[in-house]
């Protein structure tokens, strides 16, 4: 059941019309598997062998590129997408969730929906997920909120960038550094060059070229991300585990001593916690680096076909496999109050005008 609603997505995701408006095989994916899961009663094994988060993890794996494309753009490129991305997470956890929309009961949703809107949507969110944990209904939110503003925000990002005069550099730089999803920002960035008459294979420099290497480079930082999040959160849950136990003992400065993990245990439950799909994802994109130096041309494009290919199959499976774990009622009562909603649009903005500063500033002032 799980591969036919994937192949259903994805035929329907396949039509030009529905392609055309951006609704991507995804968001079908996932939407198929909640109108299922919600309208039957479906057998503990179908729940049980719809592991979407593992799918996904699969197909996050298969994304392995050429290493070599990082030093592509060199500074600029780093720039905006190794240091914007931090701040916008710093920022939109710790200012705009939890000091302005004070989301302190639901800080799982916060951090991923965050981390989703601030790198690269679905991929990021569910990276994320396995980082602190939570409900489906979590992760269903995030990708599910991702998915439909980025639509409008494919469309409009280039018709703005026309408008107000920007380079195609300065475009595809801002559309790779803000655009969630990384076919989205393929898109915007050929809709760019499109409007401006801009052909790839005639110019040094265009929106789709730089577009897509910055969402690559910036696709490598979901690694160090989990890893930063991972050590945060466990510190975190330890700092709450130590101030449920002093309620209990009367004595903070005892049980802080006695509870305590060891460096070991605390090394152990970092381990334990950091999502080894990145190790994967690595080690696939060695592999893809290696063939790409040794190999002919055609073979380097059917490797990057094929595991392209695969990629987004396991996307598939994994986003129908999502909508068959989601309950509609806890996903509604996670969107209680509309904070989660409130909370992508503020950092989203933040990341759109943070994002173009940035991208103004590396490839128009320093380049």
């Amino acid at each position: 059941l799980v591969c036919l609603l994937a192949i259903v997505a994805r035929w329907i995701g396949q039509q030009a019309d529905i392609n055309a408006a951006g609704v991507s095989y995804e968001v079908w994916a996932l939407v198929l598997g909640i109108l299922l899961a919600n309208t039957f009663a479906l057998p503990p094994w179908l729940k049980r062998a719809a592991k979407g988060e593992f799918f996904i993890k699969v197909g996050l794996v298969l994304l392995g590129l050429d290493i070599r494309k990082v030093g592509d753009l060199g500074g600029p490129g780093f720039l905006v997408s190794w240091v914007v991305t931090p701040i916008v997470v710093l920022v939109g956890y710790r200012v705009l969730a939890m000091s302005m929309l004070r989301m302190q009961d639901q800080r799982e949703l916060a951090l991923v929906l965050t981390c989703a809107t601030s790198i690269c949507g679905a991929s990021a969110a569910t990276a994320v997920h396995g980082c602190v944990g939570g409900s489906k209904e979590v992760l269903t939110v995030a990708i599910a909120l991702v998915n439909l503003f980025t639509i409008p925000q494919m469309l409009g990002l280039p018709y703005l960038a026309r408008a107000v005069g920007l380079s195609a550099g300065v475009s595809g730089a801002w559309f790779g550094g803000s655009v969630d999803a990384t076919g989205a920002v393929v898109a915007s960035s050929a809709v760019f060059d499109d409007l401006n008459d801009i052909d790839c294979d005639l110019v040094k420099v265009c929106a789709l070229n730089t577009g897509s290497t910055v969402k690559i480079i910036q696709n490598i930082i979901i690694g160090p991300v989990c890893l930063a999040i991972t050590a945060y959160w466990l510190g975190e849950q330890q700092k709450q585990d130590q101030a449920a136990l002093d309620v209990e003992t009367g004595s903070a400065g005892m049980g802080a001593a006695e509870s305590a993990p060891p460096p070991e245990g605390k090394l152990r439950q970092l381990w334990k916690r950091f999502p080894k799909f990145i190790l994967g994802f690595l080690f696939v994109s060695i592999i893809i680096t290696i063939v790409n130096a040794t190999a002919s041309a055609p073979i380097q494009d059917t490797l990057g076909a094929c595991v392209s290919a695969s990629s987004r199959w396991w996307f598939s499976l994994g986003f129908a496999g999502i909508g068959l774990t989601t309950n509609f009622r806890e996903l509604a009562q996670s969107l209680r109050g509309g904070k989660p909603v409130f909370l992508y649009l503020l950092v989203q903005a933040f990341d759109l005008l943070l994002t173009l500063a940035a991208a103004y500033l590396a490839f128009e002032v320093i380049s």
